[in-house]
């Protein structure tokens, strides 16, 4: 079986210690019995026997036995409490893992939105406007529910309004604080009815037009399940993670949104020159029905004693996920989050698909650092039955000691 901090592994069993009384008592037969027998042989026979020396060969005899089934007991008793405090080794070793974190170092976010300042279109999504509405796609069609980016020009064409929008991510990163050496690795997450890699080339134009001088590494991996895997092998790298996520024409279009999001990330052991903003501590994935186990799990890892004070950001919910989090609201640590600090985006705004989990993670860290409060994300995985249950904090939170 496989163990984990949900699923912790069993004590060892105690063995039950030797009972006094009971060999006692086993003694007192084991005389009753020879003496019996010698009184009987004496008898019916002509030998002669002592007593002293038959009660002492019985004494040594029970003795010999008593004290080999005692040094089992202690054997069995010191193997146990040596699993045990290999146990808790494991759990310790575990809860310091889990216990990691990434400094958020910046958040850019586009919408569709009529607003062009973030601050102002996060006061829009958290006072629950909604803009979710019947218009026309990109191809003219129809009969659809959707928001749409608003470009400065009807004129772009989709790839032209690409560029404009990896180009605002990347002047809004402060690299610049950085040395020019200073490593990033910069991974993906998109969906399109574009060709990804007519994306992934808007960007690779984006990037040699601005001139970065730092090294690049790209990264293949989607959702919040590459956040958990850098976080098991990358937290002694000293590399900045930079997250580009990006939904627009998307397919199909009903109840959907056009969103971009730039997530800019370090490791607290490595990264000492920029003060984050926020930290996003480690994500916890929950199959369909152990949603609650997530939520805890989530918790622990930060830990948050109390319950969660801020938001509750849902993003890329079926309906079915949507209604296991509403059963779940009232219970720790989400029963300290009032109802209209719950804030479904794909109600609002629509469903942002690659772009969702980190638009969720980018408004919460916006809000985590403009109120100084802890902030909840769940949000479901693109085609699997998963939700992923995370917390961000203010970047105040305190350093983790792990290595």
């Amino acid at each position: 079986m496989r163990y984990s901090l949900k699923n912790l592994p069993p004590c060892h069993p105690r063995p039950e210690a030797p009972k006094t009384a009971r060999w006692l008592l086993v003694l007192a037969a084991m005389v009753a019995i020879s003496m019996t027998l010698l009184r009987i042989l004496s008898k019916y026979t002509e030998y002669s026997f002592s007593w002293g020396v038959a009660a002492g060969i019985l004494a040594v005899f029970w003795t010999t036995i008593y004290l080999g089934r005692l040094s089992v007991w202690l054997f069995q008793h010191s193997w146990a409490n040596a699993y045990d405090r290999k146990r808790e080794a494991w759990i310790l070793q575990q809860t310091r893992k889990a216990r990691r974190a990434l400094q958020i170092l910046n958040f850019t976010f586009v919408t569709a939105h009529e607003q062009k300042r973030q601050a102002d279109v996060l006061q829009e999504i958290i006072s629950g406007r909604q803009i979710l509405k019947a218009q026309q796609d990109r191809e003219g069609n129809v009969g659809y529910r959707l928001s749409r980016l608003r470009p400065d020009s009807e004129l772009l064409t989709t790839e032209e309004e690409i560029h404009l929008l990896f180009s605002r991510i990347v002047d809004e990163l402060p690299l610049d604080r950085f040395p020019q050496s200073q490593s990033l690795v910069i991974a993906f997450d998109i969906s399109s009815s574009l060709d990804v890699q007519i994306i992934k080339n808007i960007w690779f134009k984006v990037w040699r037009e601005k001139g970065r001088p730092n090294p690049v590494e790209y990264q293949a991996g989607e959702g919040l399940n590459l956040i958990e895997r850098w976080l098991n092998q990358n937290i002694q790298s000293e590399s900045l993670l930079l997250m580009v996520a990006l939904q627009i024409s998307p397919v199909p279009v009903n109840q959907t949104t056009e969103a971009a999001v730039g997530l800019l990330l370090g490791n607290r052991l490595t990264q000492h020159l920029l003060t984050p903003k926020a930290l996003l501590h480690r994500p916890d994935a929950s199959a369909s029905g152990e949603l609650e186990a997530g939520i805890n799990m989530a918790a622990y890892n930060v830990p948050v004693a109390e319950g969660i004070d801020g938001n509750l950001w849902l993003g890329n919910l079926s309906d079915k996920q949507y209604t296991e989090v509403i059963m779940n609201q009232n219970k720790r640590p989400l029963h300290s989050v009032p109802e209209d600090r719950l804030i479904h985006i794909d109600s609002l705004i629509g469903n942002a698909g690659a772009a969702a989990p980190w638009l969720s993670l980018a408004c919460a860290a916006q809000t985590a650092h403009a109120a100084q409060k802890s902030q909840m994300v769940i949000c479901g995985e693109r085609g699997r039955d998963v939700l992923w249950s995370t917390v961000i904090t203010p970047g105040t939170f305190r350093q983790e000691t792990d290595s």
